[in-house]
């Protein structure tokens, strides 16, 4: 793989693993009787959401590569 690829694919795992552990400080520390807290975690499904159907795009994009290089076509 070239080189520039594999760091952009380190960078993104890094951003992500800082993502999910800032989200779980942030969550367990949440007040749902809090208007604002309240409005945090739904912008923050919100986001998650989007975020898992960009994975699914992905996933799908990364199989048909796969499948193209298997058989070569």
């Amino acid at each position: 793989m070239h080189p520039q690829y594999r760091s952009r694919i380190n960078k993104i795992k890094k951003k992500q693993n800082q993502m999910f552990n800032n989200m779980e400080k942030r969550l367990s520390t949440i007040d749902f009787r809090s208007t604002e807290d309240f409005k945090l975690y739904i912008n923050l499904l919100n986001q998650l959401h989007f975020l898992n159907q960009t994975y699914n795009e992905l996933e799908e994009k990364i199989k048909n590569i796969n499948k193209t290089l298997r058989n070569g076509k």
